[in-house]
């Protein structure tokens, strides 16, 4: 039973463990139903009940998980873990959750890969599977786990507002999106990285609870020097203007309302951007720009994902 008050977009997780004895099996022909029976208040006073009904299907070839692996959906199941893991990390300490996560990656992709014992070369996830492991690095490293320089009330709140929000809320959450903005192509999504990060570029960031507007250093610098006031300069004007519109058109309809942050490249601001980024290094001329942390780069955790999913033992 689930009580309280839910908004139009609440969505609500349920979790099924099968437990069976070996010596009753399941039978081939038989399916599993879920009935799910909701009852509410319309705001004319009546009550209303409304009755949803799923049937499924067991798969019985143990032999064989491509059925399963057809049918699986990458992004629910990101959400899902996210749950779970942010339920266990109540009681649990955060490096016992990222073991947690850690072992449930590695056993996902030694069973529904493809490879070849102890050859990482051959290592290869099919399309249903392409993007789970990066929204299990991020997921290590955002707020939800992460909790140094967040207050209790911080993270409670956190915690919260992902247990009720669509799947579409909680990847954004969980990796955020970035949109770059510059005078050579139009407003295009780029990489959760730090090369995406250049001197003549404008930086959306969108993580749900923060909007950031991210700009580079020259960028920054003609706008210092007023250029997009003077005749001539409209397209800089609008180039500015751009991303502060998209920025009010996704807190318009977020809620909570998130907070809008307006910063500098190397300014102290920058940070609410750099904290979402993959530390990876640097590969443009001349940018000494870099992040300081001990995370490990998307890179080095695949490598190392990888090699124990193809491992023997």
């Amino acid at each position: 039973m689930v009580a309280g008050g839910h908004r139009p977009s609440t969505t609500i997780a349920l979790y099924f463990e099968i437990s069976n004895p070996h010596e009753s099996p399941i039978p081939s022909t038989s399916r599993p139903y879920i009935q799910l029976v909701t009852t509410y208040q319309h705001a004319s006073g009546v009550y209303r009940m409304r009755v949803s009904t799923l049937a499924l299907n067991w798969h019985q070839d143990k032999t064989s998980l491509m059925q399963i692996g057809n049918g699986f959906d990458q992004y629910t199941a990101v959400a899902l873990m996210a749950r779970v893991a942010a339920y266990r990390a109540k009681k649990e300490s955060s490096s016992d959750i990222l073991r947690w996560l850690d072992r449930s990656l590695i056993k996902l992709c030694a069973k529904f890969a493809e490879y070849e014992k102890d050859n990482t070369d051959s290592f290869r996830l099919g399309p249903q599977f392409t993007f789970y492991p990066q929204f299990m690095f991020h997921l290590r490293r955002s707020q939800f786990l992460q909790v140094f320089n967040c207050s209790p009330d911080e993270t409670a709140f956190y915690r919260h507002s992902m247990m009720s929000k669509t799947v579409a809320d909680s990847l954004t959450m969980i990796q955020p999106s970035l949109v770059s903005y510059n005078f050579s192509s139009p407003p295009s999504p780029v990489q959760l990285d730090l090369a995406s990060v250049k001197n003549d570029n404008i930086l959306l960031l969108d993580t749900f609870f923060q909007v950031v507007v991210h700009h580079g250093t020259t960028v920054a610098s003609w706008r210092d020097q007023k250029y997009h006031l003077k005749p001539g300069h409209e397209n800089f004007a609008k180039l500015l203007q751009a991303p502060v519109d998209d920025a009010q058109r996704i807190m318009a309809n977020r809620f909570p309302v998130p907070r809008f942050i307006l910063c500098d490249q190397n300014r102290s601001q920058a940070r609410f951007l750099l904290a979402k980024l993959n530390p990876s290094k640097p590969k443009y001329d001349g940018d000494a720009l870099q992040i300081f942390t001990d995370d490990v780069s998307l890179r080095v955790f695949m490598m190392h994902f990888i090699k124990l999913s193809v491992k023997s033992n």
